[in-house]
């Protein structure tokens, strides 16, 4: 026989032998796993020889199932307006409040739909045909939290959590402001009236 045909004979036996050890070891773990579990130091008997129920002799309890998650409350259709109304103001601050100068106004343009016709008639003037000329200023705004200030339907307020990050001049600046976001509802829909930066 050639050095290579021992060689290749040796770590053949060799890998079967691992193969062979590795897959008893699965098959006895398998085995001996059992459905219950033991608790160490767990009496089998309770005081005044009272038995534990559900315990067996050799201090076993059996496993049970884990219990079923109790069920949400269901919300009502007040309360679902409420998390719209309050979704409502995080998305117009979020959309208005971030901006660049390379946008064109175009966080204005995004708002239109969202506000009343007074609201958007003010906030239209301010868009300028001609593009800014200054350096560059990008904003974004993240809102924190949203908390329901007043709810009495037609009208509700949002006060409004945000965080900024302000880029000029390749200089980031972090700011908190908060915002008071008015609300009207329309026959169908719940329109921004009016905000105030706190």
């Amino acid at each position: 026989m050639t050095l290579r045909s021992r060689l290749f004979i040796i770590i053949s036996l060799i890998v079967l032998i691992v193969l062979g050890s590795s897959l008893f070891l699965i098959a006895r773990g398998r085995k001996a796993a059992a459905p219950t579990s033991e608790i160490p130091g767990a009496p089998v008997s309770g005081e005044e020889g009272k038995a534990v129920p559900g315990a067996t002799a050799n201090n076993q309890i059996p496993a049970t199932a884990a219990p079923a998650p109790t069920p949400a409350p269901a919300i009502t259709a007040e309360q679902a307006e409420q998390n719209g109304v309050r979704l409502l103001a995080k998305v117009f601050i979020e959309r208005f409040q971030s901006y660049s100068t390379d946008a064109d106004f175009q966080n204005v343009k995004e708002i239109e739909t969202m506000v009343t016709p007074v609201l958007w008639k003010r906030l239209a003037s301010k868009i300028t045909a001609s593009p800014s000329s200054g350096p560059f200023v990008g904003v974004i705004t993240e809102v924190i939290v949203s908390s329901l200030k007043d709810w009495s339907p037609p009208s509700a307020i949002v006060n409004v959590k945000t965080r900024t990050a302000t880029e000029k001049n390749n200089i980031i600046t972090r700011t908190y402001p908060e915002y008071t976001v008015t609300f009207v509802k329309t026959e169908k829909d719940w329109l921004v009236d009016s905000f105030v930066k706190q």
